[in-house]
């Protein structure tokens, strides 16, 4: 409180309050802390990191507590805004955990997009792919969770393979 007291428009100061926020679980005011040092200085890298991982701790627990129309306001505030590109890659586990609150919301096509992104930004994420493929034989898509059980078992995941033929 003191650093922003004395110099409101250092970012560093601002990190700090939400930091100490952070660790006295005080989300909503450490989140208002970081976006604030990001109006300062929009390209400043840790205080962006920490607001993803705020964001993202927040609604995963509002999802583990069934919560699920507030975990995606959480990760709409996450999601929807528009920062660099080079960021897309450190939302992927938000992008993860917003594709499973959409499914339990009855929201298929969205979900499918999430996963989508996830797997364009990490080709590689065995998880996305399995769920997206499972999505798929559930929508009667099957060409195209064939095409993802078969690039996840190339990947090495055992329960893809068991879905081919």
């Amino acid at each position: 409180d003191q650093a922003v007291q004395l110099d409101g428009k250092n970012p560093w100061a601002w990190i700090g309050k939400g930091d100490a926020q952070t660790w006295l679980k005080h989300t909503d005011e450490a989140a208002l802390c970081y976006e604030r040092a990001l109006v300062l200085d929009p390209f400043f890298d840790i205080a962006r990191q920490r607001l993803i991982g705020l964001y993202t701790t927040q609604a995963r627990r509002q999802a583990k507590a069934k919560q699920w129309l507030q975990a995606l306001a959480t990760l709409r505030k996450l999601l929807d805004a528009q920062p660099r590109d080079s960021w897309q890659s450190e939302k992927k586990e938000a992008y993860l955990l917003r594709s499973e609150v959409l499914l339990k919301l009855n929201r298929p096509e969205q979900a499918l997009e999430d996963l989508s992104t996830v797997i364009k930004l990490d080709p590689t994420n065995v998880g996305a792919m399995l769920a997206r493929a499972n999505l798929y034989q559930t929508r009667l898509q099957g060409r195209l969770a064939k095409d993802d059980f078969e690039q996840a078992c190339v990947l090495g995941s055992i329960e893809a393979c068991e879905q081919l033929p």
